[in-house]
């Protein structure tokens, strides 16, 4: 019976703790599913009962926390998720820890792989802030990235050295540019476009929230106001 080892990082987030499950979802002709799932805080477990999975707490900016996750009771991952972060406002507000949890704990983990599973899939989650200024009607991957923030700059990067290492060979990466996701559960998050989710849960709680472009929503400002959003389940399944 085919098996699969999948390695989420960030499996406490968003999407990271609906990802085990969807992925199980969508395939099911496969019945065997291991999962690692760690974040600085553990992780729900899938609720799937064919996923077998470990549960990690780790800190990945530090190099060898990146190893345990290669070492576990379900073997060697076939496929890695990188989905770990912290948000565009909360890396503008520390930026040095910023960089710690959005670049180097990439770095860390891109050269675990290269070392322990070399050619291993490693799908990397980016985001639209990469880009900055004006930008064209329709943005190609041949759009050039400039980004204006710490968050943006990091993610970035990541995607320059995930270029070099699948060059290499050192793994098979790929990159996805995800936009801002919403509708969120829970507190806003620390991330710019966090009022996005705000704006459209509060009210329906019978809250008050706060939109923080625009002085009031007769502003002319609002009309220019593009963001491009998706759901959770478009981004997991498409």
């Amino acid at each position: 019976m085919p098996s699969q080892t999948i390695l989420i990082t960030g499996a406490g987030g968003f999407l990271g703790s609906l990802l085990a499950d969807t992925i199980v979802r969508l395939q099911p002709d496969l019945h065997d599913f291991r999962f690692i799932l760690c974040d600085v805080n553990p992780p729900k477990p899938p609720t799937d009962p064919k996923a077998k999975f470990t549960i990690l707490t780790v800190d990945l900016t530090q190099p060898s926390e990146s190893e345990r996750l290669f070492q576990t009771e379900m073997g060697k991952p076939d496929v890695i998720y990188s989905l770990h972060g912290i948000m565009s406002k909360g890396s503008e507000q520390d930026w040095d820890f910023g960089f710690r949890v959005n670049f180097d704990s990439t770095r860390y983990l891109l050269e675990a792989a290269r070392r322990i599973t070399p050619g291993v899939k490693f799908i990397f989650s980016s985001s639209v802030g990469v880009f900055g200024g004006k930008l064209p009607e329709v943005v190609l991957p041949e759009t050039i990235a400039t980004p204006e923030g710490a968050y943006g700059t990091a993610k970035l990067m990541c995607e320059y050295l995930i270029t070099e290492y699948s060059r290499k060979g050192f793994v098979d990466g790929r990159v996805i540019r995800l936009p801002t996701i919403t509708v969120r559960p829970g507190p806003p998050a620390a991330a710019t476009t966090s009022f996005v989710s705000g704006i459209i849960r509060e009210p329906l709680q019978g809250m008050e929230t706060v939109c923080p472009i625009g002085s009031s929503i007769q502003d002319p400002i609002l009309e220019k106001l593009e963001i491009w959003i998706s759901s959770p389940t478009t981004v997991l399944e498409k």
